[in-house]
């Protein structure tokens, strides 16, 4: 009677070995099933590529003064639950500036990156709202996961230094075709938003 105690103990030890490695809880849902979402925000300093330490994460009503920042040229990226690729991240930005652009490659950056390279931007001094929302499939596709919302504004202390303006990764805008039947334009990269990052909108009424 010992022994079949012992065999029946060890053998209940296997299956519960068995679904701790298999990540289940009691519902019976793994853990790789939860889906993303965004737990705060960093700001990068595009000159230096680098996080700007007193902003990583970027508390909530954050005053940034671009003015500090060599080139004021910046970006933000989104600091998510998983920290790694798992589909896309849209990014929507409304107040003194406005946009909404699509990341389906992580680092999620909100102005893109290219090969690990950060694109710079400069905000013009104004308040705004950055919203991330993470979805399981590219394309903003897929199950959307949790958004995070950041208020902050933008305040420039030094109006008189120049811009960075050379380090923008983004493609001149192109003339439209004079032709009744133009050839159609190269597909933009989902990382573009016009008007936003051409500065469109920032032209004084």
């Amino acid at each position: 009677m010992m022994q079949i105690s012992k065999c029946l103990s060890g053998a209940a030890a296997v299956w519960l070995a068995a679904g701790l490695a298999w990540g289940q809880n009691e519902g019976g849902a793994s853990a790789d099933d939860a889906l993303p979402k965004v737990v705060s925000f960093t700001l990068i300093d595009a000159s230096t590529n680098e996080p700007v330490p007193e902003f990583d994460p970027v508390p909530e009503g954050a005053v940034i003064d671009i003015g500090k920042i060599p080139g004021k040229v910046i970006n933000f990226r989104a600091n998510t639950n998983p920290d790694r690729d798992f589909g896309s991240v849209r990014f929507q930005f409304s107040g003194a500036s406005s946009a909404s652009i699509i990341e389906s490659m992580y680092v999620w950056a909100a102005f893109g990156d290219k090969e690990g390279k950060y694109n710079a931007r400069t905000l013009k001094a104004g308040s705004y709202a950055l919203t991330a929302t993470p979805y399981t499939g590219n394309n903003a596709q897929g199950d959307l996961g949790e958004p995070l919302t950041l208020n902050f504004s933008i305040t420039d202390s030094n109006p008189s230094a120049p811009t960075a303006t050379e380090t923008y990764n983004f493609p001149p805008k192109k003339p439209l075709a004079p032709s009744p039947s133009p050839t159609p334009a190269p597909r933009k990269s989902q990382k573009e938003s016009i008007g936003f990052l051409y500065g469109q909108d920032e032209t004084e009424e």
